[in-house]
């Protein structure tokens, strides 16, 4: 009878051990999936809303963020010079299917930036206006686009680190 008592006692205890562990087991997965689902995504989501107007007729569109290319590489250096901008683009306002255009050729709009500024060395870029460079950049930027004209380009910064 002893025997038979002890038995199950070491058998409760087993059994309680056990289902502290299952109970555990779970309260891990159900925290673990919660995380999961309210967690941001990994990629930032961006949500394209024009922009306040720089003037009366026209929308600022900032969604390019900061922009990083590095420039053709000089005769006598190893390597080119990098170039930070954050280009604001202006177009003419309440014009919806043209903002949308712009939204879906935000990469392209960007590959051109970093283009540009790839082709040229640091002197040739130098020796440039600001407006020279912009200019030159409305036209290969208007090029890509259909339904409608880039009014004007903007820098908040323009960055050339030697």
């Amino acid at each position: 009878m002893k025997n038979f008592c002890r038995a199950l006692v070491e058998n409760i205890t087993l059994n309680k051990i056990l289902v502290a562990v299952v109970i555990f087991l779970f309260l891990m997965i159900l925290g673990t999936t919660i995380a999961v689902k309210t967690k941001s995504p990994a990629v930032p989501v961006v949500k394209a809303q024009p922009q306040k107007p720089l003037k009366d007729n026209l929308y600022s569109y900032k969604n390019l963020g900061r922009i990083r290319a590095v420039t053709a590489t000089e005769k006598n250096k190893k390597s080119g010079t990098t170039v930070v901008l954050t280009p604001l683009i202006s177009y003419t306002k309440d014009d919806k299917e043209f903002f949308e255009e712009l939204s879906r050729k935000n990469a392209m709009i960007k590959s051109v930036f970093v283009n540009y500024f790839s082709a040229r060395t640091i002197s040739q870029l130098k020796s440039k206006t600001d407006q020279q460079i912009k200019t030159e950049l409305l036209a290969e930027l208007n090029e890509i686009l259909v339904l409608n004209k880039i009014q004007d380009i903007y820098f908040e910064d323009l960055i050339f680190l030697d």
